[in-house]
């Protein structure tokens, strides 16, 4: 999905996937690590976000009962995003406090208090197929 997109993916996880490797081979002309901790763990070694995909994460079996789309932990990934702009690829799983609502509202949103301006891409490629949205995220100069 993020061919043509993105040259790496860093991966993270406590549970490593088990087609692991297979998956990694098909992915012609994208490095692919796999990182088995959480993110929580590895946020200060991470280098700066240009895309941040999250997508089918839940509180239920399997799930990391991660609210990465929610306030306190999201400020923590948009201080690890490039300020010139970072894109946001996302189903609005674990979202809480109403943040994932406020990303993609139509008028966008801006927030003062991380010093960010948050707003719906123009085009939408992932969305009928995949169910995530594209949000891109500016740092306030």
């Amino acid at each position: 999905m993020l061919r043509g997109v993105v040259d790496e993916i860093l991966f993270c996880d406590l549970r490593r996937p088990r087609d692991w490797v297979a998956l990694c081979r098909q992915q012609n002309h994208v490095n692919i690590r796999f990182i088995q901790q959480s993110v929580l763990e590895v946020f200060p070694e991470l280098p700066p976000i240009s895309v941040f995909f999250y997508r089918r994460d839940g509180s239920g079996e399997g799930g990391s009962e991660l609210y990465l789309l929610g306030e306190e932990l999201f400020s923590r990934i948009i201080a690890r995003c490039r300020p010139e702009g970072t894109l946001i690829l996302t189903d609005g799983s674990n979202s809480s406090d109403g943040l994932f609502e406020r990303l993609i509202q139509p008028e966008g949103f801006v927030s003062e208090s991380w010093g960010w301006h948050f707003r719906l891409a123009l085009e939408q490629p992932w969305l009928s197929d995949h169910g995530l949205y594209a949000i891109e995220a500016k740092r306030i100069s």
